[in-house]
């Protein structure tokens, strides 16, 4: 008995020498690792006059435009776009593969049941009676095995498909704020058209008006052709501005249309849209919001993914051991299938060295550190994207609204201009071309205060999707 526990002994010393002689070594070439950029928690975008708000935006983020309208096709685009369908079947996938390697991490087992008659030739090498019989095999058995996770492979892979879910869970994010994004810009664009195209026509009814006057004024030696050529041009500008504001209120009536996942023959039923007040500017926006973005989440756990994935291929520089198991009963006559002279099995290790492979697993770590440092360069770049498309977005908006303020004076000035004007003609100082000629610069200023507003709900949304759309509170 001592000199089987002695043997023992030395076997297991002499196959332990043996492992660890057969490490594979690793690659001394490997570049060091990148860095990652991460938005500081301290930094802040921000511009003198803007307004503070407790929050910004809110949740949802659509919903601080306070318009009922928006909030439906939002909730309809969420349900139909069939983008999102395309999202939520990625994610299912990853969440299917993150399974699969937890499954895989553990004991593998297969089954089988086969039964089989036959026929013995009698002109084989067995002869008579045993050649030209007939018999029924009978098998069935039952095969287990387990690789044991010395060095954190299966683990890795495990941590690998995780982030690869977090990842996809991150990027259906991305797409359900592409979505509302898309149907909020479409919808503003569709009210600013859809208002400037009425205000085209009303604005070339005055014109035709005008232009008749001055015509008239024109025959009786009044004025002169030069200011009738001069309307004549400007009502056809106005005529074609009036056609070309209606198709371009049809065109985001089928865009919007198409991001409700529906055909444009609904284009037409799609409610009137509103051109209300944005919400307020916040006094500054800090940058570490942009780490809750979800295209920047998702790149993150990319990169977690492929450090995982470089870590399991680190763990096959080193032996491992499987285990498998075979049981299972095996006879030639139905009769005796299951009696115990038919049971057969084997169980035993099986050891994996990997010094012969050296070269492949060498060449494989230096795939899985080059893509790694890939989907680094990724992140970072992504990042600095970010941080310029909220620095921008925010300075766009506040520009609009020092712009919006000043074109709402202006605004008011003709509105006050041609009420004066108005009243002169009541009082007989002053014509009906006078008042006309004010009309049409009070339209004129709403044209413009109409596309003004409408820039600035749509810089609001861009703004929004250079944030994450998520809702966050503004410090005071």
């Amino acid at each position: 008995m001592i000199l089987n526990c002695k043997k023992r002994c030395r076997v297991a010393v002499l196959l332990l020498t043996l492992g660890t002689a057969a490490c594979a070594p690793l690659p001394g070439d490997l570049p060091q690792r990148p860095e990652l950029l991460s938005p500081r928690a301290d930094a802040s975008i921000g511009a003198s006059g803007g307004q503070r708000s407790a929050r910004w935006l809110g949740s949802p983020w659509w919903s601080a435009f306070d318009d009922d309208t928006l909030d439906g096709l939002v909730e309809r685009a969420l349900a139909g776009n069939p983008s999102l369908t395309i999202a939520r079947s990625r994610l299912d996938a990853a969440r299917r593969l993150q399974r699969l390697a937890e499954i895989n991490a553990g004991v593998n087992a297969d089954a089988s049941l086969s039964v089989q008659r036959e026929r013995l030739t009698a002109d084989g090498i067995f002869p008579p009676p045993i050649g030209g019989s007939r018999f029924t095999q009978e098998d069935a058995s039952i095969t287990a095995s387990y690789t044991f996770d010395w060095w954190g492979k299966n683990r890795a892979l495990i941590a690998a498909a995780t982030s690869d879910a977090a990842a996809a869970t991150a990027e259906e994010d991305a797409a359900r704020l592409a979505v509302s994004t898309l149907v909020a810009d479409a919808y503003f664009a569709l009210a600013d058209a859809a208002a400037r195209a009425g205000m085209a026509c009303d604005l070339a009814t005055l014109r035709r008006q005008a232009l008749d006057l001055l015509k008239v004024r024109l025959a009786q030696g009044l004025d002169s052709a030069d200011r009738v050529r001069q309307a004549e041009a400007a009502l056809a500008q106005d005529n074609d501005m009036c056609s070309r504001m209606a198709y371009e209120a049809r065109s985001w009536r089928y865009r919007l249309a198409a991001l409700l996942g529906e055909g444009p023959d609904t284009a037409a039923t799609l409610p009137a849209p509103k051109l209300d007040a944005p919400p307020p500017l916040p006094a500054a926006l800090p940058l570490d919001w942009l780490a809750g973005r979800p295209d920047v989440a998702a790149q993150r756990q990319r990169i977690e993914a492929e450090a995982a994935r470089s870590d399991s291929t680190r763990a096959e520089f080193y032996p491992n051991v499987d285990i498998t198991l075979l049981a299972g009963l095996q006879s030639i006559e139905l009769a005796k299938w299951l009696e115990r002279n038919s049971f057969n099995g084997a169980i035993g290790p099986a050891i994996h060295i990997p010094f012969f492979s050296t070269r492949t697993l060498q060449a494989r770590l230096g795939l899985n550190e080059a893509t790694y440092a890939t989907a680094v360069g990724d992140y970072n770049r992504t990042v600095v994207e970010a941080t310029r498309q909220v620095a921008d977005g925010y300075a766009l908006s506040a520009s609009l609204a020092q712009r919006g303020t000043a074109q709402a004076e202006a605004l008011a000035a003709a509105v006050r201009s041609e009420a004066l004007a108005r009243t002169r003609k009541q009082k007989g100082l002053t014509d009906q071309l006078e008042v006309l000629t004010h009309g049409i610069a009070v339209l004129a200023a709403r044209q413009a205060n109409s596309q003004l507003r409408a820039a600035e709900l749509r810089a609001t949304v861009a703004l929004a999707q250079a944030l994450g759309g998520s809702s966050r509170s503004i410090p005071q």
